[in-house]
């Protein structure tokens, strides 16, 4: 959020009568879709009618949205149906806002506003590095969307990234004006943090506290690289360093992974113990958190460590990391896919004291729910004067 925007206060229900709907395809366990639900059930809790639309009403973080939230299911039997039942949706519901996140979602969202005659404000969120995705996978629907999204996001209202690394590069990757993109970075701390994080964890590398634990959280993907992460743990067992390393996590990559620690010898020093309800918990009881991603889009787990008083160890890759850390004043940078480094910048973080959260206070306001949903709202109120002064020129014409 900018100065001057702090210096306003946000619009409350009245500017928005008919509501702010948010669109994403479902509530998977990743970092946008939590991003969604705190979104969701802040805007809920000031008054706002908030509909959080999906186009399959299915994942783990339903369990989270507020009771407050108006729970939209598209019942999409396909990809290719999610503009048309979208389109359906708005022309009946209506909204003031239709904020989508994702870069399929804002393909679709703009498809079915289209379709819709949609005359409220559309706005597209982006989560990911752009070009790091795209040359990364280097696959036909990663290309495919890209080309999209060049054709789609500059009819939008609005388009906020989620850091100045995402801004920058969407910019540039999609040929956008200089600054049509808004910085807004994501909502992390929300009121129930501290609590969540302080929940007892039940696991044996816990109670034994005999060997330093790390921690890494992501879904199981080569843009994760937990690979490197791994081999790192191999090294310092090699080199006398012996540390513990739990994944918390699913997808694809699992049993790729789980080759790869038993070929290196590691089944006493690796878990990957899959998807978990509270990943804080097992942060706040490790010693350090690593994050070992060939590109992010912002690194939310990096704002839930440091919030934790956990140390911390990241790859410095596009784009999120080193806004965060602050170019490493709050943890430690190395090289993307570097064995070696990242080894030795575990073993030197797990000579220092553990991190005082109070330490990152500061940093961590600018991560909270509410401050974070105030630069929505700003934003959107900010806009729809924009609009309404160029209707009233039109008439005056």
């Amino acid at each position: 959020m900018t100065s001057k925007q702090a210096s306003q206060s946000a619009p409350g229900p009245e500017a928005f009568p008919s509501g702010i709907a948010l669109f994403i395809p479902d509530l998977g366990g990743g970092g946008a879709e939590r991003v969604v639900v705190n979104l969701a059930n802040e805007f809920s809790r000031r008054g706002i009618t908030t509909y959080l639309v999906l186009a399959r009403a299915t994942g783990p973080l339903l369990d989270v949205v507020s009771e407050d939230v108006c729970l939209a299911d598209l019942k999409c039997p396909s990809r290719a149906m999610a503009p048309l039942l979208l389109a359906q949706w708005l022309r009946r519901t209506q909204p003031n806002v239709l904020s989508s996140h994702m870069d399929i979602a804002n393909v679709v969202a703009a498809l079915a506003s289209k379709l819709a005659g949609f005359k409220g404000h559309l706005q597209h969120v982006v989560h990911i590095h752009v070009s790091s995705q795209k040359n990364h996978h280097r696959r036909l629907k990663d290309s495919l969307v890209f080309a999209l999204c060049k054709r789609v996001y500059p009819k939008a209202d609005s388009i906020v990234a989620v850091s100045d690394g995402v801004k920058e590069d969407l910019e540039s990757s999609l040929a956008l004006p200089p600054n049509s993109v808004t910085r807004i970075y994501n909502p992390i701390i929300t009121d129930s943090f501290e609590t969540l994080a302080a929940e007892p964890v039940f696991h044996e590398w816990i109670q034994d506290s005999q060997l330093p634990l790390i921690t890494s959280a992501g879904r199981l993907h080569g843009q994760k690289d937990f690979a490197t992460l791994i081999r790192a743990v191999g090294i310092l067992k090699a080199d006398g360093n012996p540390v513990r390393l739990l994944i918390l996590g699913d997808g694809p990559e699992k049993q790729e992974l789980a080759r790869l620690v038993e070929q290196l010898g590691l089944g006493d020093s690796v878990q990957l113990i899959g998807y978990v309800e509270n990943p804080l918990a097992y942060i706040h009881a490790s010693n350090a958190f690593v994050l070992s991603s060939f590109f992010e889009g912002f690194g939310n787990v990096l704002v839930e460590a440091l919030a934790c008083g956990t140390s911390v160890v990241s790859t410095d890759c596009p784009s999120g990391p080193a806004e965060i850390l602050d170019n490493g004043r709050y943890g430690a940078l190395v090289p993307v896919g570097d064995v070696t480094a990242m080894a030795e910048a575990i073993r030197r973080t797990l000579l220092k004291k553990r991190n005082d959260p109070n330490d990152f206070t500061i940093q961590t306001r600018t991560f909270r729910a509410s401050p974070v949903a105030d630069a929505y709202l700003i934003g959107f109120r900010t806009q729809a004067r924009r609009n309404d002064d160029r209707t009233r020129a039109r008439h005056l014409r």
